[in-house]
């Protein structure tokens, strides 16, 4: 049934689109730096609604990049925790049974303005992810 223009019912609200579907993006870590291992490939869903960035440190547990978030446009810093140098005493689980190490869980529970919230998690065969308010963020 055809409507004129004027009657037709209004279209019913779009979600968003996916980030998938307005980026190409590439799983490829090493497009993004040269700490990732040669063929390591991240977290598709990641890299779907994050974009790294620079480089902000590394340490003995793994290192920090900037990252953009691709719907909101907010910077934030991912920590890519190397998940074989985690010693035995340092895991948790969470709410879901999945083992977690104590840092991540921690700071997703913890609400202090003087302490960095974990804001996501994600995870790999050799990392895990966690994306943070960056310490430039006026919100955080």
């Amino acid at each position: 049934m055809t409507f004129p223009a004027e009657t037709r019912p209004p279209s019913p609200p779009q979600p968003p689109a996916h980030p998938s579907r307005l980026y190409r993006v590439t799983t490829k870590a090493s497009a993004y730096s040269r700490r990732f291992p040669r063929g390591h490939h991240l977290n598709a869903d990641f890299v779907c609604w994050y974009q790294l960035g620079d480089e902000l440190g590394a340490g003995g547990y793994g290192f920090v990049l900037t990252a953009l978030h691709r719907l909101e446009r907010r910077e934030v810093a991912v920590k890519f925790i190397i998940k074989a140098k985690v010693p035995e005493h340092a895991w948790m689980e969470d709410k879901n049974a999945r083992r977690v190490p104590t840092e991540a869980l921690l700071l997703g529970l913890l609400n202090h303005p003087n302490v960095v919230k974990c804001m996501d998690l994600f995870e790999d065969d050799l990392y895990f992810y966690l994306v943070s308010c960056h310490a430039n963020d006026p919100q955080r």
